[in-house]
Parts: C-alpha cells; structure tokens; sequence
C-alpha cells in the first residue's frame, strides 16, 4: 500500500482548490492508497498571524515524523499562489527534499508564475532549486505547463485535468435540461467566490445595462463576498436599483445544485483562472457557458468549443451584447447545451482526474 501525505487546503472554506482536493482524497482506492490529510486550510477572512503561524508549524512537524517514519512516503503538495504561500511552500520542500522523499507537487490556477517572479531573488533562487528536484509537477492543461518554464524540466511535468464531484455528476446525469421558452425570463448565473478577479462586478455592470434596455432577465450571484474588494455586491445593487439581481451567497450541496438547474446560462469573465471547478459543474448540468479566454479555460473547450462564448476580460458591453444574443435565440441555447453536457461526461468526471492522479503516484 503507498502512503502518502497530502499537504492540501480542504473545505471549509470551499474553494476550487478544496474541492478538488476532498474529491482526489474521496477518490483514491483506500485498498491501495493511505492518506495522511495535512490541511493548509485558513479562513476566508484569513487567520491571526500566530494561530496561522502554529497551524503551519503543526504540518510541518507532522511531515518531518511521517519522512521519519516511512521511507518510501509519497508528498502530494498543493502549491500556493502568493508570495507568504511560496515562502511556506518552500519549508515543506526543504523538509521533503532532506529526507530524499519523493514529492509530487500541484498548481490549481494560473497565479503561481506571477507570484514566483515577484519574489526577492535569494528566495525564487531556493525555489527554484527545491521545485527542480521535485518527481513530477502537475498543472490542469497544457497551456498552463508554461508557469513551470526554467524551474522544473519539461520531462517532469505532467498534465490531468479537473473533474467534479461525484454527487454534482450524478445529480446532473439525471437531469435534462429543456429548451427555454423565449418568452420567459433569461436566468443568468454566475457561482463563485465574490473576488474582483473572478469578474463578478463586469456581470454586475452588465445586469445595469440590462434593466436599462428593459430586458427581462434575471442575474443570479452564488458565492461569498471576500473582504478587501473594492465593490460591495449590496451596496452596489442598492445604489443602481437593481431589480434584477439576486445575491443568494454561499451555497452548498443540494442547494447549489438547484442553482445550477434553474439558471439559463452560467457566466465567468474572470481576469485569471486555471481549469474553474464551476464551469466544469455547468457544464454538466448543460449550460451555455460565457467567459473569458484566460489561464487554462480555452483549453477545456479545445476538443468542442460549441458551447462556450469568449468575452474581453472587464467589458460589461460585450459581455451584454453576448448574453443579448443567447437571450434571443433558444434553439442556439440547447445546442450549446448538449455539446457541453457531453463533453463534461467524457473528459471532466472525479473518475478521470483520480485515475489520472493515481497513475502518477504509482510512477505510471
């Protein structure tokens, strides 16, 4: 049986990034596969300096016993994106590397390369020097094994791609998604954490452009506000009047996935992603998806690119005027439709990512 120590962030809070690590913890083959969960998890709100600085002493004291107690210990490292995450980063590394462990690490957006150049540079020389000693680096597409360029060899770095949880898939194989009647209010969704980075406030523009025209469509925000943004979702709804805007928050479990049931079409114009965890769940649920042509997103849809609408990233207009489009035409809705739905079912399940994950750590 390989053991491995997972220095991952869990939910809460929920995140991509949680996620696919409950869903890659969830799915390994306990028959083959035991699990040390050594969560890198902080609030949403972030934690006191001192109780961070323990919880992360805490792994660190955790990973030296289990490099001490087990030589053929596997280390799956989720790696972080800011700069503090780089500098704690490079603890477990320097931990890993002394003990001669392997170690495998995993980059779940698109930030790592930007955040690596920023550092001073003693510390991007350390890890640089750590992350090219490292068995394999793991990146959601093809188009994101550049943020590895100059640190780890070409050779080693291996790409899997996303998928969604089992309970989203399954909840969305039994569900089938009608053509809307063109007469009815268009649903428009976005879901994710409520950063600026994620696009929420050009949505949040293009909802104002809607009520002014008179269309009658409904915009419907799933996700957490995050402090330190610079638009307040309630106050910005207050201060516009919008009528068609819903904050809902946070949702989990059933009631996101009635979310994902009830909308029309999802929207992401992030400025930056990696491979989102929510686009892949509306896709399941067949929704046309409208986003912007960052990070690691053109490449899901390098294999069918029928249901998704590229946007310019911060363009409230185009993003109006692509949703405009939709809103008219339900037939070209359903056909978005389907090409998602089935390119979910085929490349972006929980299966296929752990099959992939656990390939790599067997040395396949």
């Amino acid at each position: 049986m390989k053991r491995i120590a997972m220095l991952a962030a869990f939910p809460p809070p929920v995140s991509g990034q949680s996620l696919a690590a409950q869903i890659l913890h969830d799915g390994l083959d306990p028959g083959e596969f035991h699990v040390f969960r050594l969560n890198l998890a902080e609030s949403i709100n972030g934690d006191p300096a001192l109780r961070r600085l323990l919880q992360l002493a805490g792994v660190a004291s955790r990973l030296c016993a289990l490099c001490i107690r087990d030589k053929s210990l596997i280390v799956y490292m989720q790696l972080g994106f800011g700069r503090m995450a780089i500098l704690r980063d490079i603890v477990y590394l320097a931990i890993t590397r002394a003990f001669g462990r392997r170690c495998i690490v995993h980059v779940h957006g698109s930030g790592f390369r930007v955040a690596f150049d920023s550092l001073p540079k003693p510390l991007a020389a350390l890890d640089r020097l750590l992350l090219s000693k490292v068995d394999c680096a793991i990146v959601l597409s093809q188009s994101l094994c550049d943020m590895f360029d100059g640190i780890v060899p070409k050779a080693r770095i291996a790409v899997v791609k996303n998928g969604v949880s089992p309970r989203v898939e399954n909840a969305a194989r039994k569900y089938l998604r009608p053509m809307r009647d063109a007469h009815t209010p268009f649903r428009i969704l976005f879901l994710s954490n409520l950063l600026h980075a994620k696009g929420f406030a050009t949505l949040l523009e293009a909802a104002v452009l809607a009520q002014a025209a008179g269309h009658d469509w409904h915009f419907t925000f799933v996700g957490p506000k995050i402090p330190g943004q610079t638009i307040d979702i309630q106050d910005f709804i207050t201060a516009h009047r919008l009528k068609n805007v819903l904050w809902r928050g946070a949702a989990f479990g059933s009631e996101k996935i009635q979310c994902y049931r009830e909308a029309d079409c999802f929207v992401l114009p992030s400025e930056f992603e990696g491979q989102p965890l929510c686009i892949l769940e509306a896709m399941h649920f067949g929704l046309p998806v409208v986003t912007t042509a960052v990070g690691g997103i053109p490449d899901i849809f390098a294999n069918d690119p029928t249901g998704v609408r590229f946007i310019p990233t911060n363009d409230p207009t185009a993003l109006y005027e692509t949703l405009q489009s939709l809103a008219q035409s339900p037939q070209t809705c359903l056909t978005m439709s389907a090409a998602n739905q089935t390119l979910a079912r085929q490349e972006y399940t929980a299966q296929a990512h752990v099959q992939g994950m656990q390939r790599l750590f067997s040395g396949k």
